[in-house]
């Protein structure tokens, strides 16, 4: 049962990532759109440590956790990237 939480809250914040970013794109201008951003950002770091989560408690590979942890070493700094340019 403990896997099967983790799991659910790692799916649920890897979704709202990119939904936050859209949301925040289609129904949002200027600030608005930044919160948006920031808070798909939060979104990332949390996935980011579900990964880190799920390794630990072995549900997932070292590599897998590795390539995954990379992307989000990625999107990160991306969606940061674009909040300071729109700030």
């Amino acid at each position: 049962m403990e896997s099967f939480e983790i799991w659910s809250q790692g799916l649920r914040s890897t979704f709202s990532v990119p939904a936050n970013i859209v949301e925040g794109y289609y129904s949002h201008k200027g600030k608005k759109f930044v919160s948006s951003l920031e808070i798909a950002r939060g979104s990332a770091g949390e996935s980011h440590y579900w990964i880190r989560v799920l390794r630990e408690i072995g549900e997932i590979s070292e590599d897998l956790a590795n390539r995954l942890s990379g992307e989000y070493e990625e999107i990160i700094p991306m969606l940061s990237s674009i909040i300071n340019k729109l700030k």
